[in-house]
């Protein structure tokens, strides 16, 4: 290297290092920094000298006091490293005995600040001389100082060991004999001595955290320096580039940087270099910017065991916000009377938007709906057409929607009847009718659900008087609706319960007589019902009305209020009344009769003896009085004689003596509260009818 006298400590400008013996650069890599023998008061002492890189000047020199210059062929070796961040450069050197300042003491290193020129000479107060290449810097602090000369055998085959951050010496670690070369390792915390060996061969020493991990032998004898991957400083090869983004938008930021591993990130707000306002979180290549409202400019800072590199600062420029605009108005339906209705707004402007509407016209502001701040809107039960409208506001403006009405309109009114119309399955015939009640009348569809998935009956119109069959016995729910041409829904819902009624034996009539049983009948509401028989099925599948066959049914003490519980429904006695052959009056005859001819013939007997006792003129009178009497009396009896049946005053047809299935129902009367929540019961009962003995 060839530089330029600069100073007063170097007279002869063809030499102007003395005794150079080590060099280190500084982490960005402007300076070198060379451990030397500087003039002082005629003497040659241990110095740092400082070179400009670029210039190759010398810009300064910084005596090491209290330390000593032994000449050649003996030699003081002076090595030197550079602290990761630059901020310390440390010099090996040989401290003199305080007390013969002319007397070398002990190894020291002096912890040099290179900006102010402080140095602080600190000893390890042993006797060895350091080496000219053995003083390493671990990324964690450790300064390690080979020696590989002293007077004391103990000590041939030590490294010294300091700690940067404190200035101070901490111990030693033994290794290989005579160690001379230190290097630390990428990873800026393994260390690697070579040893001479005292004549052996020599080994290499690797130690980590202060511990001797290993000592190889070397191929040969007297190995001197060592060398390590190099930890090379970060350097960044994209640098972030600016972005314009809309108002309350973000950005990502990215650079590319290289470097001995592991690089760390801090991304900055502000110019490169200012370091006032972290980016909390921001630690990787990449950042994504919070919501910006405002031009903001951001950095980064890459840093390894080396050193650091700030980025270049981008900036992101943000765009001023844009008004909002509705671009879809809200539309009002027609509801039924007491419905909700639901009104959106579609609109476009810069985020966030935010929503308020508004009962009345566009622009009144009295009547805010509360809670009612999104795009969406559902209205309380409305019985009235009522307007309303919304307001869509955000960082820039406001803007107002149209008013929109909401008409109200009353529903189509519906009715269902139901009634058992024979057993196939069974069959259930239903009236269902649905009324439009608007003024004028608007045109309806008819629909009638039968509750077992099976196709719906519909017609135009609004009354339908279908017949159905069902499948199985269960329970159904049959709706019929009416819808007009506003698209307004009416309907009404009926309940069927199909329930088949398990006897055994069968339920035993005698033609003629009744019989019953009892079942259990629930409704969702409490209704009154009475009982009645529909239909009759015979063993061979013969459908009959019960009625055509003599046959009535009815509930004990109805009508029967029903329970409104499932689990605990109203036992209801039910009767089922047959009618039998003919029906007569049995006559008294001459057998039945024996006594009273007794009892006649001494009143006849009576009557004549009375007759003599009379004088002979009232005698002969009441002679022929009493005679005819007797005569009546005698002959009234034998007129009446022969006795017998008399006859019938009707004769009824009878029910015919078989095997049936009866179809029971509830049936809601006129005076039934809550005749909405009825549920029709069919029971379906097993019946056997046999002839009268």
């Amino acid at each position: 290297m060839r530089t330029t006298i600069t100073d007063s400590n170097y007279p002869d400008p063809n030499h102007p290092f003395p005794d150079p013996r080590s060099i280190a650069l500084s982490p960005d890599g402007k300076l070198a920094y060379v451990a030397d023998a500087c003039t002082v008061n005629g003497s040659n002492i241990p110095c740092l000298v400082v070179v400009d890189t670029s210039t190759k000047n010398i810009l300064k020199t910084i005596n090491i006091p209290n330390s000593v210059n032994i000449p050649s062929p003996e030699g003081t070796a002076h090595s030197v490293a550079v602290t990761p961040d630059g901020k310390l450069v440390c010099v090996s050197v040989t401290i003199l005995d305080p007390t013969n300042k002319t007397t070398p003491q002990s190894l020291g290193v002096a912890f040099i600040d290179p900006v102010s020129g402080n140095v602080n000479p600190v000893t390890a107060l042993v006797d060895a001389v350091p080496s000219d290449f053995g003083i390493v810097i671990t990324s964690t602090g450790e300064l390690y100082a080979a020696a590989p000369m002293s007077s004391n055998a103990a000590s041939l085959n030590h490294v010294y060991v300091f700690d940067v951050n404190s200035q101070t010496f901490t111990g030693t670690v033994t290794v290989g004999s005579g160690p001379t070369g230190v290097a630390v390792g990428s990873d800026g915390q393994t260390v690697y001595v070579t040893n001479l060996g005292n004549g052996n061969l020599g080994s290499v020493s690797i130690i980590r955290s202060g511990v001797l991990l290993a000592s190889p032998p070397t191929a040969s004898s007297f190995p001197q320096g060592v060398a390590a991957m190099p930890s090379i400083p970060p350097a960044i090869t994209t640098q972030p580039s600016g972005q314009q983004i809309p108002y309350g938008g973000t950005a990502t930021a990215a650079i590319q940087a290289t470097g001995t591993a592991p690089l760390t990130y801090q991304w900055y707000q502000g110019q490169s270099g200012d370091t006032s306002d972290p980016v909390q979180g921001a630690t990787g290549s990449s950042f994504t910017t919070p919501v910006l409202i405002a031009t903001t400019s951001y950095w980064v800072r890459v840093t390894n065991i080396v050193t650091n590199q700030d980025s270049t600062a981008l900036t992101v420029t943000v765009s001023p916000p844009l008004a909002p605009t509705i671009t879809t108005q809200p539309v009002a339906p027609v509801i039924a009377i007491g419905g909700t209705a639901t009104l959106t707004v579609q609109a476009g402007g810069t985020l966030p938007l935010s929503y308020q509407w508004f009962q009345g016209t566009s622009g009144d502001t009295s009547m805010p709906q509360q809670g009612a701040t999104g795009p969406s809107f559902t209205t309380p039960p409305l019985n009235a057409n009522t307007s309303y409208w919304v307001q869509v506001s955000n960082v820039a403006s406001n803007v107002n929607s149209i008013a929109v009405t909401i008409s109200v309109s009353p529903v189509p009114q519906c009715a269902l009847q139901l009634q058992a119309a024979g057993i196939t399955g069974p069959t259930i015939s239903a009236t269902a009718t649905c009324k439009d009640v608007t003024n004028p009348p608007l045109q309806l569809a008819t629909t009638l659900d039968w509750g077992d998935q099976t196709p719906t009956v519909t017609m135009s119109g609004g009354s339908l008087t279908p017949t159905h069959t069902y499948l199985s016995a269960d329970n159904y729910v049959l709706t019929v609706k009416g819808v007009n041409t506003l698209n307004l829904e009416g309907d009404k819902t009926a309940y069927l319960n199909l329930k088949p009624l398990v006897l055994s034996p069968p339920l035993v009539v005698f033609q003629g007589q009744s019989a019953s049983f009892v079942a259990g009948v629930s409704s969702p509401g409490p209704v009154q019902v009475n009982f009645e028989c529909t239909v009759l099925v015979s063993s061979s599948g013969v459908v009959s009305k019960a009625s055509d066959l003599g046959i009535s049914c009815y509930a004990m003490s109805q009508p029967i209020t029903l329970s409104e519980s499932r689990s605990n429904p109203t036992q209801v006695t039910i009767i089922i009344q047959t009618t039998g052959g003919a029906l007569a009056r049995l006559s008294p005859g001459p057998a039945h009769q024996g006594m009273l001819y007794t009892c006649l013939l001494p009143v006849s007997g009576v009557i004549i003896m009375v007759g003599g006792a009379l004088s002979s003129r009232r005698r002969r009178i009441s002679s022929r009085f009493l005679a005819i009497l007797s005569v009546l009396l005698l002959l009234g009896p034998i007129v009446s004689c022969g006795g017998g049946f008399t006859a019938p005053k009707s004769v009824q047809t009878g029910t015919s003596a078989g095997s049936y299935q009866i179809s029971v129902v509830d049936v809601l009367t006129n005076t039934s509260p809550n005749a909405g929540a009825f549920v029709q019961t069919t029971l379906i009962v097993p019946l056997q009818i046999v002839p009268f003995q």
